[in-house]
């Protein structure tokens, strides 16, 4: 059985698993919602992409800022409305399905944090602009952008790795990516054996199995 999981795999964050927290029904208008969104938007955000894209416009440091965050903007519409449409539309969490929907809420999350140090980075260039266009030539001129450019994958991957313990998963009945920490399970945790459903220790849960 799966962190956070009941013994009917339906999604849960008791601390033992006992009940569930959470509904894992399937949410089919949440889900068609979040398929529009991403079959609409993606090649929306690709013809922005390739504008910025332009040798006429990717010499300007802004420019290569916001193909940047445009590129993020497709992967979180894949992850944010493909993925997570499809997950609602069948009902599925990393408790029926498998960890393949924690892998995609994972990488959901780094690609978010991405997300938000690019906006970050953006909004600081045009700020600067206004402000002081000596310094915003001294800051992110030449190759230097590319140094801001590296700080967003950076930025992404030191806060995935800050909570060592975070566990991702997706509520399809409500719509949502979450994370909660593993360590919040309780060392009595539910396990379905030969002779019903027992608490034990997490380890031993293979044993009965």
């Amino acid at each position: 059985m799966h962190p956070f999981c009941t013994s009917n795999n339906s999604l849960s964050f008791s601390a033992s698993g006992e009940k569930a927290a959470y509904a894992t029904e399937a949410n089919v208008v949440v889900g068609i919602l979040y398929l529009l969104h991403g079959i609409i938007g993606i090649p929306l955000s690709s013809f922005i992409l390739w504008v910025f894209w332009q040798p006429s416009q990717r010499q300007h440091t802004c420019y290569k800022l916001m193909a940047v965050t445009t590129i993020l903007d497709i992967l979180n519409l894949i992850n944010a409305c493909i993925f997570a449409g499809t997950f609602s539309v069948f009902g599925l969490t990393h408790c029926n399905f498998g960890m393949f929907v924690n892998y995609v809420a994972s990488w959901q999350f780094m690609v978010w944090f991405m997300y938000s140090m690019a906006c970050q980075v953006v909004c600081l260039n045009r700020l600067l602009l206004f402000i002081n266009k000596v310094l915003v030539d001294f800051l992110f001129r030449g190759k230097r952008i590319y140094f801001w450019i590296l700080l967003v994958p950076v930025y992404g991957i030191v806060a995935f790795v800050a909570v060592p313990d975070a566990f991702y998963a997706y509520n399809s009945s409500e719509g949502y990516y979450l994370f909660r920490r593993s360590s919040e399970l309780s060392s009595a945790f539910l396990c379905t054996g030969k002779n019903g459903t027992t608490k034990v220790e997490l380890e031993k849960c293979q044993a009965i199995k």
